[in-house]
């Protein structure tokens, strides 16, 4: 997993985002964000409704609206589902059932886990871009932006003032990661985030890490920087001396680090708290699971301009 890899500066450069722009934002701008997420997980009724497990609580929605939340009386954390027109409750050990108002109808042990470990494995499921199956801590919330075109479904997740946001963009099924990649252009990217829809999103995120490193000597003498690099010509006493006073830059490097876990999303260092939003009129749901290879970003929403940008293809370790 990599930020800024090769294939995408020649995206950057069509978004008209200079590599300077780049190292410098990402290095000053960057966010910690604590995200409303859960491992809980979600489950759909019969009838169309949801439940989203958040913090100890399973919240239910109809038509995109909360209708109610159920708090289960159990002393641990818990996976759930629905399933035969119940809720099934595991905390490794025991098993609640519920029926859908939240009523608890019986208790037993969960022999060897086997629930538990259902659901867990359910959850924890990542399909690699090769082909295979890997495990993955999905971490689940509640969105309400989210986008879509031809090839394309995703979610936008705001940080606290709604200036930065991550963005979550997953390849319509049959469509491989270097398939898209291929073909997000400038143009496409700028639709997909200048034409977002209002409606709750379900979402899951795996746990990941990513990092990159990268010279940009190139793209600063292209922007015109080129006597900083030439020992005849630079001027740089005012930071320093060097024998015979040839002090110049011999390389500028660009280290970017990002890792995104229950916790939040760290990247360059700085922080900030995520704040949920919620659309004006009732909306529409969906839900966006990134299970398999996605691209990610870091978005500047002012200018609806990515800052980080790379892809998912699969887990590490």
């Amino acid at each position: 997993m990599k930020l800024l890899e090769p294939k995408y500066r020649r995206l950057m450069r069509a978004l008209a985002i200079p590599a300077i722009l780049i190292f410098v934002l990402s290095v000053i701008a960057m966010v910690t964000g604590r995200m409303a997420l859960s491992y809980e997980g979600i489950a759909a009724d019969d009838a169309g409704r949801l439940y989203l497990g958040r913090g100890g609580k399973i919240e239910v929605y109809e038509a995109g609206q909360k209708v109610s939340a159920i708090t289960p009386h159990v002393d641990k954390s818990f996976l759930f589902t629905v399933r035969d027109g119940q809720l099934l409750l595991s905390t490794g050990k025991t098993v609640v059932t519920l029926d859908l108002q939240g009523n608890e109808v019986e208790q037993q042990a969960d022999e060897d886990g086997a629930l538990y470990k259902e659901l867990k494995a359910q959850r924890r499921s990542f399909t690699a871009a090769d082909g295979t199956r890997q495990t993955a801590d999905l971490l689940w919330s509640k969105e309400s932006v989210y986008l879509s075109d031809d090839n394309t479904t995703g979610f936008m997740k705001y940080y606290d003032g709604g200036r930065y946001a991550f963005v979550g963009l997953l390849p319509s099924e049959g469509v491989s990661i270097a398939d898209y990649v291929a073909g997000l252009t400038g143009g496409k990217l700028h639709a997909l985030l200048n034409d977002p829809q209002h409606g709750t999103v379900e979402a899951a995120i795996p746990r990941f890490k990513a990092s990159s490193s990268l010279e940009l000597n190139d793209a600063l003498k292209a922007m015109g920087v080129t006597d900083a690099f030439d020992a005849s010509h630079a001027d740089l006493r005012a930071m320093g001396s060097a024998p015979n006073d040839q002090l110049y830059v011999s390389a500028v490097l660009h280290k970017t680090y990002l890792s995104l876990d229950e916790n939040g999303t760290k990247a360059a260092a700085v922080t900030a708290v995520v704040a949920d939003t919620a659309s004006a009129e009732p909306p529409e749901v969906h839900r966006v699971v990134l299970d398999r290879p996605f691209v990610y970003m870091i978005v500047d929403t002012h200018a609806n301009l990515p800052l980080f940008l790379g892809t998912v293809t699969q887990m590490d370790g």
